[in-house]
């Protein structure tokens, strides 16, 4: 057997990335070598922060004196993903302050979402803008657009974009000409590409 043989298996604990550490990893127990990450993680990172893991992302608190500060504080303690904090809310009027909370990251989330929507649109007025812009991963490109299914076949087969959205909300392109085929524009029309 040529296998590697890892002499010193607790070696890893100590010389991986602290970020890379999850102790909810099956293997360390099935191995018997959980306790120098733990070890670690006392030492380093006591209430430490996986981003990545088979069930998710979650805290690991190490430490018993934080492990039973959590355990008889009669409070709740909660974790945002969205921005990675942690922090205590009273057992009196959870409800309430968990809908604040959750409202409060859906409003982050959703102000998060459209900011990287703004700055992944692209508006374009010709068809040799439209090809360029639509080079990569471009992200939405908005564009005049005269309906057509022939021209958006075409538009499809030259670029690999297709048609995504047509929204009600937006104002006609009063004067403007359809980027492909110059005809006068009925919309604003919004491309991308599938990834």
């Amino acid at each position: 057997m040529n296998a590697p043989v890892n002499a010193d298996p607790a070696a890893n604990a100590w010389t991986m990335p602290l970020d890379a550490i999850d102790v909810s990893d099956p293997q360390i127990y099935q191995d018997d070598t959980w306790y120098p990450y733990f070890e670690r993680l006392r030492r380093e990172d006591p209430v430490h922060w996986c981003a990545d893991s088979r069930y998710g992302p979650y805290w690991a608190v190490t430490r018993y004196k934080d492990i039973m500060t959590v355990a008889v504080n009669n409070q709740v303690f909660s974790s945002r993903r969205d921005v990675k904090a942690k922090a205590a809310l009273p057992i009196d009027g959870l409800p309430a302050a968990v809908r604040a909370l959750l409202d409060t990251i859906q409003a982050a989330l959703q102000a998060r979402s459209r900011t990287f929507r703004e700055e992944h649109t692209t508006r374009v007025e010709t068809y040799d803008e439209f090809k360029a812009a639509m080079d990569g991963r471009p992200g939405f490109v908005v564009v005049p657009w005269a309906h057509n299914a022939a021209n958006e076949a075409q538009v499809k087969a030259d670029t690999q974009a297709t048609l995504r959205n047509v929204p009600f909300s937006e104002a006609a392109p009063d004067g403007k000409r359809c980027m492909f085929s110059g005809a006068p524009a009925d919309v604003y029309a919004y491309f991308a590409k599938a990834y």
